[in-house]
């Protein structure tokens, strides 16, 4: 066999170099991957503690508008039973009146 031309020992050598910086981009995109897979997976249960919260705090809401909307007619009610009773007393009152 005849030793290998120059030109052909360089083409290896280039190759062997560009093999080498190829695995290492592999490794650090790897690496990166990696990293923005874990951060997105802090991020996502971050947000989903958000929503949990959010949907803890829509729901206390909702409780207090159906407690609001109940207080209010209790209050309406005896709002108008008091009314009718002081109609009631008023229209007594004018018959006392009438009959002295």
């Amino acid at each position: 066999f005849a030793p290998p031309s120059p030109d052909l020992v360089q083409g290896f050598a280039a190759l062997e170099a560009e093999k080498a910086r190829i695995e290492e981009e592999r490794v650090r995109l790897e690496q990166l991957s990696s990293q923005q897979t874990r951060q997105f997976h802090i991020e996502q249960h971050r947000a989903e503690k958000r929503v949990k919260a959010l949907e803890f705090n829509i729901q206390l809401k909702q409780d207090l508008i159906r407690n609001l909307v109940k207080t209010e007619q209790t209050l309406q009610s005896q709002n108008e039973a008091s009314e009718a009773k002081i109609v009631s007393l008023e229209r007594e009152i004018e018959g006392m009146k009438v009959s002295d």
